[in-house]
């Protein structure tokens, strides 16, 4: 979630180079309960926009503020600019930009299984790059579960008793027959990585 911002340089630079911009905003926390709206305004730190290249600053005139929070009001953004005397004042503020509501995260990265166990296999992972505007709350781990089954003890545990009549002597030529079982397994692990 990201919003940029534009600027014109200064009219007056005050006889020296501008070699710095600097932004500060605040962001808005609103929390309804109801019908009751509640607003923490929380004013942001400032954000040095300049580039240095080698020794050399290389200053935009613009910048993108990125990691943003989805659906969250930012507003009161305000620049000032700088040259080897000093800074200058900020300009007039902008008013308020609510960003857009939040989009599924990017997928965990670095999937890795650690040393297993007769019972464990434990994963790890780690966090997604882009989680979407919102905090990650929850990881499902999706894992496919296979069995190699006999013949009578896939009988024993598929086939219904009706199923097993019908079969008769039959079933008993199978018996050195192998079976392969695949079992979906889905198990949510919360805001573990």
């Amino acid at each position: 979630t990201t919003i940029e911002l534009r600027w014109a340089p200064p009219i007056l630079d005050g006889g020296a180079t501008v070699y710095e911009y600097e932004v500060i905003f605040s962001k808005t926390k609103i929390t309804k309960i109801g019908k009751r709206e509640t607003r923490n305004v929380e004013e942001m730190p400032p954000v040095a926009t300049t580039a240095f290249v080698r020794v050399e600053p290389v200053a935009e005139y613009g910048y993108l503020l990125d990691e943003l929070r989805a659906s969250t009001e930012y507003s009161e953004f305000r620049v000032r600019c700088k040259n080897e005397v000093g800074w200058s004042e900020y300009c007039e503020p902008l008013g308020a930009y609510e960003t857009k509501p939040a989009v599924p995260p990017g997928m965990p990265l670095f999937l890795e299984a650690g040393a297993a166990t007769s019972k464990a296999i434990p994963l790890r992972w780690s966090a997604p790059l882009r989680d979407g505007g919102s905090e990650v709350i929850d990881y499902h781990v999706h894992y496919v579960e296979v069995r190699h089954l006999t013949h009578n003890e896939w009988l024993a545990e598929f086939k219904k008793d009706g199923d097993e009549k019908k079969g008769g002597r039959g079933s008993q030529q199978h018996s050195d027959e192998k079976h392969e079982v695949k079992t979906p397994v889905f198990v949510p692990c919360g805001n573990q990585t």
